[in-house]
C-alpha cells in the first residue's frame, strides 16, 4: 500500500499573527464607537497610532496563503476564493442593512444603513465590512498582474499605496481609500511567504524587541509630526509593523499558553463579520448612562473587545450549520467544487510533421 502523500503543515505562528490582528481590529472598533458617547477613555490616541499595524499585518497574513490560488487559471481562482468573498460581502452588507434599521448606529456605520448604500455596495463598499471585498479585489488584481516581472508588480502596488496613502487620491468613501492603502502588503506576502517561513524558526527575542522599538519610534514620530502622508513613510512604518507582528507571533507560537490565540486566528473571518454587532448594541445600551459610567471609560474598550470576540465565536458556533452564512450557498458551492475538481488542460506541444 503506497504511503500517504506528505502535506506541508500549517504554521502555527501565522494563525497567531492573524489572531493578534483580529484582536487589534476588534479593539479599534471597541474604541471608535464608544468614543461617540465619550466612553473610550485614553484609548483614542493608541487606536489612531496602531492604524499602521493592524491592517498591514492582517492583509500580510492573508497573503501568506494566497500564492497557490493566484497561480491557477482565473475560473479556478474565482470559484476557490473570490466568489465566496464577494458572496459574504454582499450577504453581510444586507444583514447590516436589515439589522441597523432597528439598532441605533453611531459614527462610520450610519452611511451604510441606507438603501442606496446597499444597492451600490460593489462600487461604494460598506466601510465596516470592506475588508472582505478588499480581499476579493486583491486576489483578482494580483492574478491580473502576475505575468509582469516581480519588480513591475511591486511597483504597481507601491504606486497604488502612495496615491492613497499620501492623499493624492482621497475619495469620499473611506473603504475605497483603505483598499488602496493595503494591497502592497497582501501582494508582498504572496512573493515572500516562502522566505518568511524559512526565516521564522530563527526569530529571537532580541530581533522582536528591536523590530518593535523601530516600529514604535517611527510610528510615534510619524504621527506626532504628521509624516504619514509623506511619500514612502507609511510604507516603511507598516513593513516594520509586519516584521514586529510576525516575529512576536513566532515567539508566542513556542509557548503552549498562547494556543488560544492560534485557534482565534483560524476564525478571523467569523469574528470580523460579527464583532460590530455586539459593540454597536453595547454602545446603544450604554449611551443613556454614559455620564454615570465615565469613570469606567478606560476599561470599556477592553470589555467591549473581549465581549465582541466571544459573542462572535459563539454566534458562529450556533450557526455554523447554516453554511451559506459563512460560505457559498449550496448551488454555487457545487459549481465551485466542479470547477476546482476539473483538471487544467495544458495544450500539448506541436509535433514536427514528417
Amino acid at each position: 500500500m503506497p504511503a500517504a502523500p506528505r502535506t506541508t503543515p500549517r504554521e502555527t505562528w501565522i494563525d497567531i499573527a492573524k489572531g493578534v490582528a483580529i484582536i487589534l481590529v476588534a479593539l479599534f472598533h471597541s474604541i471608535i464607537f464608544p468614543a461617540e458617547i465619550h466612553l473610550a477613555g485614553p484609548w483614542e490616541t493608541p487606536a489612531t497610532l496602531l492604524d499602521t499595524f493592524r491592517m498591514p499585518l492582517f492583509f500580510f497574513t492573508a497573503g501568506m496563503f494566497a500564492q497557490k490560488a493566484i497561480s491557477r487559471d482565473f475560473p479556478t481562482l474565482f470559484w476557490s476564493r473570490i466568489a465566496r468573498l464577494v458572496w459574504l460581502f454582499l450577504l453581510w452588507c444586507t444583514i447590516w442593512f436589515v439589522a441597523f434599521q432597528f439598532i441605533p448606529l453611531v459614527g462610520e456605520g450610519q452611511s451604510a444603513s441606507s438603501v442606496s448604500s446597499l444597492l451600490l455596495s460593489l462600487v461604494w463598499p460598506n466601510e465596516s465590512t470592506w475588508f472582505i471585498y478588499g480581499l476579493a479585489i486583491y486576489f483578482a488584481l494580483a492574478w491580473l498582474i502576475k505575468p509582469l516581472p516581480l519588480v513591475a508588480q511591486l511597483a504597481i502596488a507601491l504606486v497604488i499605496v502612495e496615491l492613497f496613502g499620501t492623499k493624492l487620491i482621497d475619495s469620499p468613501n473611506g473603504a475605497l481609500d483603505k483598499m488602496g492603502m493595503y494591497f502592497l502588503y497582501f501582494l508582498l506576502a504572496t512573493k515572500v511567504s516562502g522566505r518568511v517561513r524559512a526565516w521564522a524558526p530563527r526569530v529571537t527575542w532580541k530581533f522582536t524587541l528591536l523590530a518593535f522599538a523601530l516600529y514604535g519610534l517611527t510610528a510615534v514620530t510619524s504621527a506626532k509630526f504628521d509624516f504619514l502622508t509623506f511619500p514612502i513613510v507609511r510604507v516603511v512604518v507598516s513593513i516594520l509593523a509586519i516584521a514586529a507582528g510576525c516575529s512576536l507571533a513566532v515567539l508566542l507560537s513556542r509557548l503552549p499558553a498562547f494556543d488560544w490565540l492560534r485557534r482565534l486566528g483560524q476564525n478571523t473571518l467569523q469574528v470580523y463579520l460579527v464583532h460590530f454587532y455586539p459593540i454597536l448594541i453595547g454602545v446603544a445600551v450604554l449611551a443613556p448612562f454614559s455620564r454615570i459610567l465615565s469613570p469606567l471609560a478606560p476599561i470599556v474598550p477592553l470589555v467591549f473587545t473581549a465581549a465582541a470576540i466571544l459573542v462572535s465565536l459563539g454566534v458562529h458556533r450556533l450557526t455554523r450549520r447554516i453554511t451559506w452564512l459563512w460560505g457559498l450557498p449550496t448551488p454555487l458551492a457545487r459549481v465551485a467544487d466542479r470547477v476546482r475538481s476539473t483538471p487544467t488542460v495544458v495544450p500539448a506541444a506541436p509535433t514536427a510533421q514528417p
